[in-house]
């Protein structure tokens, strides 16, 4: 049989692609791509920037690393600055250590060391109204830190305290109470080796009239600070 030259392999020709549908397949993509590149090198420079200007004023790089990373609350411990304030509020400068902790507590976002320091001066001070805002922030940021839920369980027991020396105020204590009872009672189920909350939650049931569980509680906290407000009915 003879073949003849036209019978050749013929390959099917691509059928070509409207021009519309051209246009929707590569509308976008390189403009994309070439703005992420944009983004990832600008980034990359504001990193370099910021990490030569911490070694110029004398910083290492793995401590600006931890720097970075605790005031984006990736990494724990408490930040250097927030050390600096609590040194200085160890030390008695006040000064110091109110603007130390002030920028440490809106530099770290995150941590409510700050803010527990914050608030503890301002009731030392007096101001118990000017401790609360403080408190709550810190709650907001770490709602599960035993340190922090105990602290505002205090509080709310030296609020209750406070009203309760008060004639007239006198009824107004018991909401602080019971938020005093919320707060030490969660700290209890956080860290239950805590016997100061387990102390100040003896204290608190006491002042609510609930004597045969402030005495558990104050079994389970052995003596300590909160003894005097624990009362002579619980042993």
């Amino acid at each position: 049989m003879v073949r003849s030259p036209l019978d050749v392999f013929r390959v099917r020709p691509r059928r070509p692609r409207p021009v519309e549908e051209e246009r929707t397949v590569s509308r976008g993509l390189p403009v994309f791509g070439c703005l992420f590149r944009v983004f990832l090198l600008f980034a990359l420079l504001v990193i370099l920037a910021i990490a030569a200007i911490w070694m110029v004023a004398g910083g290492s790089v793995g401590t600006w690393v931890v720097d970075v990373g605790q005031s984006m609350g990736v990494m724990g411990g408490v930040p250097t600055q927030t050390q600096r304030g609590i040194d200085a509020y160890r030390r008695g400068d006040r000064a110091l250590a109110e603007r130390e902790l002030d920028q440490a507590a809106r530099s770290y976002r995150r941590s409510a060391v700050a803010l527990l320091y914050l608030a503890r001066m301002r009731v030392e001070a007096g101001d118990m109204a000017g401790a609360a805002p403080y408190l709550d922030e810190a709650i907001a940021r770490e709602p599960d830190n035993p340190t922090v839920r105990r602290m505002a369980g205090e509080y709310q027991l030296t609020v209750a305290q406070s009203l309760a020396a008060t004639p007239t105020l006198a009824d107004a204590a018991t909401s602080h109470l019971e938020l005093a009872e919320d707060h030490l009672a969660y700290t209890v189920s956080l860290d239950p080796s805590d016997r100061r909350a387990r102390g100040y939650l003896a204290c608190v049931l006491n002042a609510l009239g609930r004597v045969d569980e402030a005495r558990a509680a104050r079994a389970a906290a052995g003596s300590g600070a909160w003894d005097a407000c624990v009362g002579s009915s619980v042993p």
